[in-house]
């Protein structure tokens, strides 16, 4: 049978192996993370943290009309840009004003034909 302090030293090395491996994933995603413009984030549900995060994504997906429209009736129409979480990650919506500074942009400081395609795609699927 096994010696108490054994089993103790075993169990404080599986807290140790665990502590690191949470740290380590942690390091990850903030080394990883997207950066974003500092504009606000469209907020739908009223759930906190990640879980509204996903809720506001699952909307997108389901009703993305409309939540273009309430982002619209919180920012846009006050000529403020912000930004929609999506399950791909966060998408900036640019005021209506700028739309046009935004197009005229050299491809150098906007890809217009990656966004483009994701604009198509989407159509694409949601009237084939």
């Amino acid at each position: 049978m096994l010696s108490q302090p054994l089993i103790q030293i075993i169990s404080e090395n599986a807290l140790n192996v665990a502590a690191a491996t949470l740290l380590s994933i942690i390091a990850f995603l903030v080394t990883n993370s997207t950066r974003y413009p500092k504009v606000p984030t469209l907020k739908i549900s009223k759930k906190p943290g990640i879980l509204g995060s996903w809720e506001d994504a699952r909307l997108w997906m389901s009703d993305g009309l409309n939540v273009l429209l309430l982002g619209y009736e919180q920012y846009s129409s006050k000529g403020k840009h912000y930004l929609v979480t999506r399950p791909e990650g966060k998408m900036l919506v640019v005021a209506p004003a700028f739309v046009e500074e935004v197009r005229r942009a050299p491809e150098t400081h906007v890809q217009n034909a990656p966004a483009n395609n994701e604009v198509c795609a989407g159509l694409i699927a949601v009237y084939s």
